[in-house]
């Protein structure tokens, strides 16, 4: 009696190919996912690379403003000691025209 075993052939082949289709889905889902978390690693990445440059960027423009001020400190300095120079030629220059006279 052939029938009811070709029944179950055709049964078993339809479990296979439902198994399959199954495990087709899940390894279309599982790459979907995969795809999905390295594209989210990029952006990570990429922002990370945005603070470490922004950090460094940062970092240089402290250091500018730092020499800069250094600047600006030693040019007043030597401004204040120019115009405490002058002064004192200009005191030493009244005191000798008040000797002469």
């Amino acid at each position: 009696d052939p029938a009811p075993s070709e029944g179950k052939e055709a049964s078993k082949a339809e479990t296979d190919e439902k198994q399959l289709k199954e495990k087709s889905d899940t390894n279309a889902d599982s790459t979907k996912e995969s795809e999905k978390n390295s594209e989210e690693s990029k952006e990570v990445e990429t922002k990370e690379k945005e603070v470490e440059s922004n950090t460094a960027s940062s970092e240089k423009d402290e250091k500018d403003s730092g020499e800069k001020s250094e600047v600006e400190e030693k040019k007043k300095d030597e401004n204040t000691a120019n115009e405490e120079k002058e002064e004192s030629e200009s005191v030493s220059e009244q005191k000798k025209g008040q000797r002469r006279s």
